[in-house]
């Protein structure tokens, strides 16, 4: 086997029906779901099998949501191909998360268990969507710029408008996620369009529920504090960016969705990654 890293995705990566396979075809999965939702009085089986979207996409019940099925696909791994409990013959070196995914990589680094990782994603997802009313924020994913072309894109933005716009997500050369007021991020978006310092950059706009990752969710890390300094953390976890720097040969991702092969792909084109989000991929990556 491989040295390995394991890749865990955020909000975005979601669809109704995942991780129902693996919750069929193992028992470890299913403890994960159960052990899960008794810590914070949520089906979430229902939520994540069933729907309705509307209702799996809220901020609050998504992130539960998200780490219960990451977690439960990484139990069905383990059972199937022991790549956790071979870490000391070199399997897996390191974990790392995009945003909500670094509760999943501290959990599978064996820094956090799966009950304080359910209570603390549920927290975090209501405290994020509090923090600032729908409608108000947004985000934008910026294509084309470097990352110093952004901030200068963001000040810009800022001056012009008076409104709170930053730099949120530096997920890849030429791509960086911007958040903040709506009207701070329309105000950068439309620059891109008018001012030739910013040519050849884009902007996409992100459905997402609150502007993540910015100064306008101090309200939500106020309201987390409590609880995070309450929690044992046992291990640290890494970044993309130094993987292969720890000896990783191959990068597998755990979860629903592409997100963060294709961003790998962007940091490191000759590191193999593969993504795990269903019993028969998982087959295909571990025969």
């Amino acid at each position: 086997m491989s040295n390995l890293a394991l890749l865990f995705p955020g909000q975005g990566s979601q669809q109704v029906g995942m991780g129902k396979d693996f919750f069929e075809n193992f028992r470890e999965s299913q403890l994960v779901f159960e052990e899960a939702s008794d810590a914070i009085k949520v089906n979430l089986k229902h939520l994540c099998f069933e729907g309705p979207n509307d209702a799996l996409t809220l901020t609050e019940n998504l992130q539960p949501a998200l780490f219960t099925v990451e977690m439960a696909i990484l139990a069905a791994l383990e059972a199937h191909a022991g790549v956790l409990t071979k870490v000391a013959a070199g399997a897996v070196l390191a974990c790392a998360g995009h945003s909500l995914g670094e509760y999943s990589a501290l959990c599978a680094a064996g820094a956090l268990s799966i009950v304080d990782g359910a209570r603390l994603t549920r927290l975090r997802g209501g405290a994020m969507q509090r923090a600032v009313p729908a409608g108000l924020g947004a985000m934008a994913a910026i294509l084309g710029l470097n990352a110093e072309a952004v901030e200068a894109l963001c000040a810009a933005a800022r001056t012009e408008s008076g409104e709170t716009v930053e730099p949120a997500n530096f997920n890849a050369p030429g791509q960086v996620v911007i958040s903040g007021s709506k009207d701070g991020v329309d105000k950068a978006c439309a620059l891109l369009k008018t001012e030739p310092a910013f040519k050849g950059g884009k902007s996409i706009p992100l459905q997402v529920s609150a502007p993540f990752h910015c100064a306008l969710m101090k309200p939500a890390q106020d309201e987390m504090a409590p609880m995070i300094r309450s929690t044992v953390f046992a291990q640290p976890y890494i970044s993309m960016s130094k993987l292969r720097g720890l000896g990783v040969e191959k990068i597998v991702e755990i979860g629903p969705g592409k997100v963060l092969t294709g961003l790998m792909k962007r940091i490191d084109k000759d590191l193999p990654a593969a993504n795990i989000s269903s019993v028969a991929t998982m087959r295909e990556v571990f025969p």
